[in-house]
């Protein structure tokens, strides 16, 4: 059995609402088990016995069918996301307010190439640190204000991506090693 964790991008945000509740029953009936969900934004802990791309598949296969428009889907399993955590950059930084911190998840990692991109964001004190499939953002004057904004991140790395606070990040982490 695998734990996973699913990253919605852009539920409940314009046109795509689902409640939290429905969207666990929806996981419950397409056989994901031990389905816990996490706050308004599309955060899924859920256990399988099928492949991360099975997974995928099916998860992709009845949003599309609730949803209006289609949902970008990453997902981590619970070893995964330890190694987001743990490698946090910014972490080594004891000044830095863990408030100030979020998590983009890109849905594949993007070539060397296209990450240099990223400099090219006038971010003023934000700071970002690309790791992987990940970007590791701190803000500190937050992220409403941070021109790292996803939007600004996808287009740089012409890859889709979700972002979490870290609160968030942690938290999905405790509840999948639960």
């Amino acid at each position: 059995m695998h734990t996973y964790i699913a990253l919605l991008r852009a539920v409940n945000v314009g046109s795509t609402w689902i409640k939290m509740a429905e969207l666990g029953e929806l996981f419950s009936t397409h056989g994901f088990q031990d389905v816990a969900t996490y706050i308004q934004s599309g955060n899924v802990v859920f256990s399988s016995r099928d492949s991360h791309a099975r997974c995928i598949e099916t998860i992709a296969s009845f949003l599309e069918k609730r949803l209006t428009t289609p949902v970008c889907i990453i997902l981590k399993n619970a070893k995964d996301m330890a190694m987001v955590v743990s490698e946090n950059p910014f972490l080594e930084d004891s000044t830095i307010d863990p408030t100030k911190l979020h998590v983009t998840f890109l849905k594949e990692k993007p070539t060397k190439n296209v990450v240099r991109m990223m400099d090219a964001i006038k971010a003023g004190e934000d700071r970002f640190h690309v790791s992987g499939s990940v970007v590791y953002l701190h803000c500190p004057d937050g992220y409403g204000r941070t021109k790292l904004s996803n939007s600004a991140i996808e287009r740089a790395l012409r890859v889709q991506a979700t972002t979490r606070n870290w609160k968030t990040v942690v938290t999905l982490l405790d509840m999948a090693q639960g």
